[in-house]
């Protein structure tokens, strides 16, 4: 009887240090993962922060877009430059770069590193390159996440061509000096200009099958929308005005002179290559272009806009 009350003492405590133990272990495990929840909360808080930068920043930059379209004309000069410019000064008036507080110990803050180029304006033609990091922070936490935002501008490019078809385009004949008509689309087989002659084409788009000069035309024409051009014979200071997109049948549209001819492309510039518009990137090589493209649009994408490395 004694040595059984023995063992059932012994049993006993062993069970009692067997719970002890296990209470414990289960106690220490418990403590582990409500810190390991409460760093993967804080560092999901900080994430969010990050990102909450921003689209802080995607605003901002988006602010700079119309003042810049505005100063590129003033300036004559080219997008990215005067965006660059609205940059520098908004950096320092708006304080882009100082940190927000959101509350308590939790903010944000947009860094741009030394080694980074803030504005990268090494493709003009087509996009501005945003690059930047966002700083995330929480009262335990910090996260960066290594960002770049593009401007791009609104481009034609790769879209079919338009047809030369008599039923898109009816044929107009050349005689009034101030053509008003605002609707419809509109052929013209030969724009003939003499003199002092002044035209205003207000058509949505209008088409030249041949435009020159005679003699000594000190005119000018104001096309104020679309214009595509077969055929382009003028003086080198002749005034022809596009307030929109101007089209080339093919690169050597513009018939060579003496002088290069001049012509003012305010919208964007393409040629027709196998049915579809290409950017006439290289245009500076048949004929001057004394505006710039003020009239392009430029936007960031929401979707393919807006790189991060998280």
């Amino acid at each position: 009887m004694r040595n059984e009350k023995g063992y059932t003492l012994i049993l006993v405590m062993v069970m009692m240090t067997v719970i002890v133990i296990l209470g414990l272990s289960l106690s220490g495990m418990a403590m582990t993962a409500n810190k390991q929840f409460n760093k993967t909360e804080n560092r999901n808080k900080a994430t969010d922060l990050a990102e909450m930068g921003i689209t802080y920043y995607k605003t901002e930059l988006n602010n700079m877009i119309a003042p810049a379209k505005v100063a590129m004309e003033t300036n004559k000069t080219n997008f990215c430059t005067e965006f660059k410019n609205q940059y520098n000064t908004r950096k320092s008036s708006l304080k882009l770069l100082d940190l927000k507080t959101i509350e308590n110990q939790n903010n944000y803050q947009i860094i741009v590193p030394s080694t980074m180029t803030a504005i990268d304006c090494s493709n003009t033609s087509s996009d501005v390159t945003v690059n930047f990091t966002s700083k995330g922070k929480t009262a335990s936490e910090d996260v960066i996440l290594t960002s770049k935002i593009i401007v791009s501008k609104v481009s034609r490019a790769g879209n079919p061509a338009p047809i030369k078809d008599p039923k898109i385009y009816p044929v107009v004949p050349f005689s009034n000096t101030y053509i008003s008509s605002s609707t419809g689309k509109f052929y013209y087989s030969e724009f003939k200009l003499n003199d002092n002659d002044t035209h205003i084409v207000n058509n949505p788009s209008a088409w030249f099958e041949a435009f020159r000069s005679v003699g000594g035309w000190k005119g000018s024409v104001e096309v104020l929308h679309e214009a595509i051009f077969e055929k382009i014979d003028i003086n080198g200071k002749s005034e022809l005005n596009v307030y929109g997109d101007a089209i080339f049948l093919t690169k050597d549209a513009v018939e060579k002179q003496t002088s290069k001819a001049e012509i003012c492309i305010k919208g964007d510039v393409y040629y027709i290559k196998n049915g579809k518009l290409e950017e006439f990137t290289d245009s500076n090589l048949y004929f001057d272009n004394s505006c710039v493209n003020s009239n392009s649009n430029w936007y960031i994408d929401e979707n393919d806009g807006i790189i991060v490395n998280y």
